[in-house]
């Protein structure tokens, strides 16, 4: 199966920066057996999702499963009010600056689960001029079980 909604849910991408910055635009989603509950999803443009921050400091991205009806826009203000009850699953992946700046020259960067170590995160990394910035692009996931729903 491969849509934007799998459980009556679509996915949402964010990272924090002075506030939750929430991506307009949700994830494609597959769903990989009945047994095996590991829902898998991407951006399929590098226009739809792009980060572009210095290395330095540390690095938080979100990830958000919601109702299909709800917007990256009215989630992202919904967070930033304290509001959390559009949420029913959520997922966080942190990086620190030091960490980051390992991965500088790969092509890719993956970040564990923080609510479940064995869920995934997998970033592109473009090369950029100015070597104290990274940035990152097509965004996709792995949840690997169902330990992170609420």
């Amino acid at each position: 199966m491969n849509s934007k909604v799998i459980n009556n849910l679509t996915y949402l991408l964010g990272y924090w920066k002075n506030g939750w910055i929430i991506s307009q635009y949700k994830f494609h989603l597959s769903h990989l057996g009945v047994k095996e509950s590991r829902i898998i999803g991407q951006h399929l443009s590098s226009n739809w999702f792009g980060y572009n921050f210095k290395i330095k400091g540390g690095h938080t991205f979100i990830l958000l499963g919601v109702s299909p009806n709800v917007t990256g826009e009215k989630m992202q203000q919904a967070l930033n009010r304290g509001d959390d009850n559009l949420v029913s699953t959520i997922e966080y992946f942190i990086i620190r600056g030091d960490e980051m700046q390992k991965y500088i020259g790969d092509k890719y960067l993956q970040l564990n689960g923080r609510v479940n170590s064995n869920n995934t995160l997998n970033f592109s990394i473009t090369p950029q001029r100015d070597t104290s910035r990274i940035s990152l692009t097509l965004p996709n996931f792995i949840l690997r079980d169902s330990s992170c729903s609420s």
